[in-house]
């Protein structure tokens, strides 16, 4: 009976060491699934190839780390690794050149009832699709009010995030330099970047103007209307005509 009795415990102590293993199996296997080749956490986004399939894959991960930090914030003991979803119809580009794409789109997290907005920027080689060279990820509120349709979560958005649609014109702006236009004379002009930051930018315009003001003036007035015609909010601009330039120079 004793006999027994020491096998039955084993049985069951064998029992409860391959149900711990199972239980071990099923909590960490996911977190493995959903954690980067480093080891970092991510949230899982399930429709990347439905909604935006030319994201890099890389950029992908860097999204879906950035997104479980930024839920861990408000949930630090029950963030998600996964069910995270692009919103259909919420992608924006901001911009697509061959060398860079830029754009950004609403994440549903229908389990914990939370939205943010995902911006993006990663260059890439000319030609070459999805092949990334390096990426910028911003994790922002919905402020919105069209856009919220889960109740009010307290999001706050990190006060050291700055303006990404600034960030992203600007970086855009600067693929554009040195551009050269043409005067109603014939002669060319050049624009070109003499300092830029987050909040200004001075810009050169240089030209042959052979000491003629009225040409320096057309020059500047010109830089302006083509910048001006991109669109773009990059902060306060201001134009400096250098006078190594005013010069006539040898055609």
């Amino acid at each position: 009976m004793k006999i027994n009795l020491e096998k039955q415990n084993k049985l069951w102590l064998a029992l409860g060491i391959l149900a711990f293993i199972i239980l071990l199996v099923i909590i960490i296997v996911p977190i493995i699934k959903n954690s980067s080749s480093d080891g970092t956490p991510k949230t899982k986004i399930e429709n990347w190839n439905a909604e935006l399939p030319e994201v890099p894959q890389s950029t992908r991960i860097t999204a879906e780390e950035y997104l479980y930090s930024r839920i861990e914030q408000s949930l630090p003991n029950d963030t998600p690794t996964s069910g995270a979803e692009i919103r259909k119809g919420s992608q924006y580009s901001i911009h697509k050149e061959p060398s860079f794409v830029a754009g950004n789109f609403i994440v549903d997290i229908p389990k914990i009832k939370q939205s943010y907005v995902i911006k993006y920027i990663y260059g890439q080689r000319e030609g070459q699709a999805n092949v990334e060279l390096s990426a910028s990820i911003d994790i922002l509120c919905v402020t919105n009010p069209n856009d919220q349709i889960y109740p009010d979560f307290h999001c706050a958005n990190d006060n050291s995030i700055k303006d990404t649609t600034k960030y992203l014109n600007i970086y855009y702006f600067r693929l554009q330099l040195p551009y050269t236009g043409t005067l109603a004379n014939g002669e060319k002009y050049v624009v070109d970047a003499q300092s830029t930051t987050d909040e200004a930018t001075e810009l050169s315009v240089s030209v042959n103007s052979c000491g003629d003001e009225a040409i320096m003036q057309e020059a500047e007035t010109s830089a302006k209307k083509w910048v001006e015609s991109l669109n773009l909010d990059i902060g306060k601009v201001t134009y400096f005509v250098p006078l190594k330039y005013n010069n006539c120079l040898v055609k």
